[in-house]
């Protein structure tokens, strides 16, 4: 995941704390540090709006050492889970498994060898015809260890593709940890020097297109049942070998030039955050929310005295005022924002928002729809919210809203916009079947014949999957069916 605004990282020296907080702290620490001794504990809390993240640490001015810092399976977790396209699920839950695995000093990172405290053994029995995995966990005697399970090498469509086996198997819980660790396995396989490359075009390109056998030999020069071959020699005997990754130059993390914030800059991080705290208190304590969202207002209002045409600060005033139920000032706040300079993707898209419903509430074209300068006028942010990093499906559904509602006639071009937001987003299956009814409706039948069998093969997944109730799913399907046969 990408972000097109920094980061912030927010360092509070624990030695400025009061007595009580010391004590809580004190108490994290007994709890973690028995539990994994090899690991420094760093209390942070990490909260995330749609496009930004802000994370609170406190830390020991007199023994903080950066270079120390481990990040956690959680922060990387969430990295792998929000990157657009999404990465294929075996990637995401291979590398998951190897990540405790991993050891960073200085330019080396080594991935330890497999059958560790914090890995997956894979032994197997002489006559080669069953995979036997070991989990080798710290609750569980190294001796023994647990027989996770025992089945025939994995196909294609088990690994790649999660479905699964004919194995009559139907312990849920076992099968995904089975194909956790075979994950895991394939993933430390490709990351040996010699495949790196290769496994990094197929991540990339499954991440767009369909993960098919014919890509695998594209990617890796040879077929699947080759490359099972090589990952059961490579797991009797190099699995047990350290791979070592020397970073280059430009991988290193660069010399940062520290300045002295200025007052604007101290309110948009510090009110930004504590904008996402009113949220995360409205969750847990929701009768505290007007003393923290008074905090956010104050410190937000400190910094606009200072600096008055700072786009980003008032970008966070008016994202404080949106998520706190006033339209009307969070309005105020983003127009003036976007008057100044350009604005996170979020600010762009409820300022969009905002402009929709207020010409669909004053239309200004013919039979109640927005006219061109209207549909114009929201996808003014809109189309920069597109060019910032992440993409946000709400972004792409209100451009499909736009032209369903807009009297200008869309090209193909604007539609295709469309089907790239499915593209990054499958699993928001409106998009696609907006964008499927758009082009039917304005003309374009070739792309229409071509995305309603799409839409309705993704309902049927969908309904399988429990995500959308199969009823529903019918009605959509049958909707859709008669229009694919009227294309006939």
């Amino acid at each position: 995941m990408t972000m097109t605004l920094p980061r912030s990282f927010i360092l509070y020296d624990e030695e400025l704390q009061a007595k009580s907080s010391h004590e809580v702290v004190t108490g994290l620490l007994e709890n973690t540090l028995h539990q994994s001794r090899r690991a420094n504990f760093l209390p942070n809390l990490r909260l995330s709006d749609r496009d930004a993240m802000v994370i609170f640490m406190l830390a020991r001015r007199s023994g903080f050492k950066p270079e120390e810092t481990r990040l956690t399976p959680e922060y990387v977790a969430y990295l792998l889970r929000n990157r657009r396209p999404l990465l294929p699920a075996w990637f995401y839950g291979g590398f998951m498994g190897l990540y405790n695995s991993l050891k960073f000093e200085g330019d080396r990172i080594t991935i330890r060898p497999f059958g560790g405290a914090d890995g997956l053994l894979l032994v197997r029995k002489k006559d080669d015809t069953k995979s036997y995995f070991i989990e080798s966990a710290n609750n569980q005697s190294k001796q023994s260890g647990k027989l996770i399970s025992g089945v025939a090498t994995p196909s294609f469509e088990e690994l790649f593709l999660g479905q699964k086996s004919n194995s009559g198997d139907d312990d849920e819980l076992e099968r995904m940890r089975l194909w956790r660790a075979r994950s895991s396995l394939f993933v430390r396989w490709g990351l040996e020097p010699a495949r790196r490359i290769s496994l990094w075009k197929f991540i990339e390109r499954g991440s767009t297109e369909p993960i098919t056998e014919k890509l695998f030999q594209e990617c890796f020069g040879i077929d699947y049942a080759k490359a099972v071959q090589r990952v059961t020699e490579y797991s009797r005997t190099e699995v047990r070998q350290p791979i070592v990754v020397t970073l280059s130059r430009a991988s290193r993390v660069p010399a940062i030039a520290l300045n002295v914030a200025t007052a604007a800059q101290v309110a948009r991080i510090k009110g930004d955050w504590e904008r996402l705290e009113v949220g995360y208190v409205r969750e847990f304590f929701p009768e505290l929310v007007p003393k923290y969202l008074a905090q956010a207002r104050l410190t937000l209002d400190r910094g606009r005295v200072s600096e008055s045409r700072n786009s980003q600060l008032l970008a966070v005033l008016g994202l404080c005022e949106r998520d706190n139920g006033d339209g009307a000032a969070a309005k105020k706040f983003l127009e003036e924002a976007i008057k100044v300079g350009p604005v996170r993707p979020r600010a762009a898209f409820e300022l969009a928002h905002y402009r929709l419903l207020e010409h669909r509430a004053n239309p200004g074209g013919a039979n109640g729809k927005i006219s061109t300068a209207q549909a114009s006028e929201v996808m003014a942010p809109l189309l920069a919210s597109l060019a910032q990093q992440p993409p946000l499906h709400e972004v792409f559904d209100l451009i499909g809203q736009v032209w369903d509602r807009a009297e200008s006639t869309p090209t193909r071009e604007d539609l295709a916009t469309l089907e790239r937001g499915f593209a990054l987003f499958p699993e928001k299956t409106h998009l696609l079947l907006r964008a499927a009814e758009l082009n039917l409706r304005h003309g374009f039948r070739a792309e229409a014949a071509k995305l309603l069998p799409e839409a309705v093969a993704m309902l049927d997944k969908l309904a399988k999957r429990n995500i959308i109730h199969k009823k529903k799913a019918d009605n959509l399907k049958s909707g859709l069916m008669k229009k694919v046969n009227g294309l006939k």
